[in-house]
């Protein structure tokens, strides 16, 4: 089962550096049930997912700290910077760094950026480490410890999506076939007008 835990060390860094891979939502609840079950040990999938989590923030974090200057020089033409943005988050960041770290860790999809803005600001690595550290506890511990609690009613809320299961596959197949048929017909209608 070691290589159990690697994966999911590997699954949870790969998402916090950026890296599209499995939705951690899911991944966390999952080995919270799998804790539950006793397919895995919960307090080292505890301490597994939240230093997955620290290590992954920290890298994006390190990386636009010693790098946004040379970024922000560099950019393509076609990527305009947002330097008033920059300028007002930089204000921000000084009189509430540190609660907006935290909170902006724990909204899905802003949670991967507040690494990157807090690198580019060079926020103290200090604040830094101490509110990354609290999320990733909050957060990814968090996630694990629902999974793990929620373990009993897992079997029962399966057995009652039964019927229900075909559905989660017919869906997304069923907006994807929309969606590109919506693209064709737009790109179709410009060529012929």
């Amino acid at each position: 089962m070691e290589y159990g835990y690697l994966s999911i060390f590997l699954l949870v860094f790969l998402q916090e550096i950026g890296i599209p891979s499995f939705p951690n939502e899911l991944l966390l609840l999952y080995t919270g049930y799998l804790a539950y079950k006793g397919i895995l040990d919960l307090f080292k999938v505890l301490i597994i997912v939240v230093t997955a989590d620290i290590s992954g923030s920290f890298i994006l974090y390190i990386l636009f700290f010693y790098c946004s200057t040379f970024l922000m020089k560099h950019k393509p033409n076609w990527l305009a910077a947002p330097y008033r943005m920059i300028r007002l988050l930089k204000i921000k960041m000084r009189n509430k760094g540190a609660m907006n770290i935290f909170f902006g860790r724990l909204i899905p999809f802003l949670r991967g950026y507040v690494s990157v803005v807090a690198g580019m600001l060079h926020v103290s690595i200090k604040k830094y480490a101490f509110m990354i550290l609290l999320s990733a506890l909050v957060w990814s511990g968090g996630y694990v410890l629902i999974g793990w609690i929620a373990g009993p009613f897992w079997n029962l809320l399966f057995e009652k999506m039964d019927g229900i299961r075909n559905w989660f596959i017919i869906i997304p197949l069923a907006f994807i076939f929309i969606v590109s048929i919506k693209s064709w017909t737009k790109k179709y209608f410009l060529k012929t007008v």
